[in-house]
């Protein structure tokens, strides 16, 4: 349409567009937001199942960490680790006290099992 097609509107007609544009347009409307409304829900199912599969990764993971065997060596090294970590620590503090570094080795031990699932 052209400008002057436009202006050749009646007052009447031109109150009329506005209710003829929403009564085409509403059902239109009306379905986008049901679609809308399932695809939401169809993300939210997707997300939960991702979720899902997270956590069994998760735990296949930590299981398989569980079931990686440690050797003799390895265990000497991680003692020797946390025990020098325990001690530069305590040392920060001016800390000498044996006791006090077992207890700081153990809870170091404690905390990096607790880290791979291991409690």
């Amino acid at each position: 349409m052209d400008e002057k097609a436009l202006s050749t509107l009646t007052p009447e007609q031109a109150q009329v567009i506005p209710a003829i544009v929403q009564h085409m347009m509403g059902p239109l409307v009306e379905a986008m937001g049901k679609l809308l409304e399932n695809n939401t829900a169809a993300l939210q199912q997707l997300s939960a199942a991702q979720q899902v599969q997270n956590d069994r990764l998760e735990a296949l993971e930590r299981q398989i960490r569980l079931n990686t065997p440690v050797t003799r060596q390895q265990v000497r090294y991680l003692s020797a680790a946390m025990k020098e970590h325990a001690l530069e620590l305590l040392d920060k503090s001016s800390v000498s006290d044996p006791k006090a570094v077992r207890k700081l080795v153990g809870i170091i031990k404690k905390d990096v099992l607790s880290h791979y699932g291991i409690t």
